[in-house]
C-alpha cells in the first residue's frame, strides 16, 4: 500500500508539473504574439503621425497661425485627416510650445501651473529633437501621445504635432481570448506596476486602480 501511494504521488506530482509548464509555455507564447501586435501598433501610429504632419492643412495652419479665414474648410480638412490617420485628437503647437490648434477637444487642456501641463511641455521639448511616444496622466487616466516636429519644405521646424492615440486597438488585442480560456487575461503594466489597460472582468474600473503583483516573471513580456 505504501509503495502504491508513493508511486501515485510521484505520478501526480510529475503530471502536475508537466501540465503547469505546458500551460505557462502556451500562455507565454500568446503574450509574445500580443506583444508583437502592440509594438507594431505603437510603431505604426508613430510613423503615421510623422506622415500626418507632412499634409498641407497642418503646415499651412502653423505657418499662417490659428486665425484663418475659412474655419469650416479647415475643420473639414482635419476631419478627413483624423479619419485617415486614426488618431483620437490632435494638438498643434508653435516652436515656443504655445497651443495653436486643438482639434477634437477630447480632454481639457491643462492649466499652465499644473503638473499635467509640465509633463506635456516636457514631451514637446523632447519632440523638437526627435519623434516621441509617451504617456501622460490626464484627469486621473493614463493617456498615450505621439509627438513629432512639423517642418517646412526647407526642413526647418515650424511647430510640433501632438496626437492622442486611441487605446481601443490595444485593448482589442489584449482581450482576444484565443488560447487563454474563460479565465485567462492579458494586460499592459507600466514601470510603476500600475495597469495601463482595462481588465476584461472589470471594464468599468480605471486601470490606475489596479496594481500588478509579480507572481510569475517568466510570463512577462517587455514592450
Amino acid at each position: 500500500m505504501s509503495t502504491l501511494l508513493l508511486i501515485t504521488y510521484l505520478f501526480y506530482h510529475s503530471f502536475k508539473e508537466a501540465l503547469i509548464s505546458r500551460t505557462v509555455a502556451q500562455l507565454t507564447s500568446i503574450n509574445d504574439l500580443k506583444q508583437i501586435y502592440i509594438q507594431d501598433y505603437f510603431e505604426g501610429m508613430q510613423q503615421s503621425t510623422q506622415l500626418l504632419v507632412r499634409n498641407i492643412p497642418v503646415t499651412d495652419l502653423l505657418q499662417k497661425g490659428s486665425a484663418q479665414q475659412d474655419t469650416s474648410g479647415r475643420n473639414a480638412s482635419f476631419a478627413l485627416l483624423q479619419q485617415e490617420f486614426a488618431y483620437q485628437d490632435l494638438l498643434l503647437f508653435d516652436t515656443s510650445r504655445h497651443l495653436v490648434f486643438h482639434q477634437s477637444h477630447s480632454f481639457f487642456f491643462p492649466h499652465h501651473t499644473s503638473g499635467e501641463f509640465k509633463a506635456i511641455q516636457g514631451l514637446l521639448e523632447k519632440s523638437l529633437q526627435s519623434p516621441q511616444l509617451g504617456e501622460i496622466i490626464l484627469h486621473g487616466e493614463y493617456t498615450l501621445f505621439s509627438a513629432v516636429p512639423v517642418k517646412d519644405t526647407s526642413g526647418t521646424a515650424i511647430g510640433i504635432a501632438l496626437a492622442r492615440l486611441p487605446a481601443t486597438p490595444m485593448e482589442y488585442v489584449l482581450n482576444l481570448r484565443n488560447g487563454i480560456g474563460n479565465t485567462g487575461e492579458s494586460y499592459v503594466v507600466g514601470a510603476d506596476f500600475r495597469m495601463r489597460s482595462h481588465s476584461r472582468f472589470f471594464p468599468e474600473k480605471s486601470p490606475r486602480a489596479w496594481k500588478y503583483v509579480l507572481k510569475r516573471p517568466e510570463m512577462l513580456c517587455k514592450i
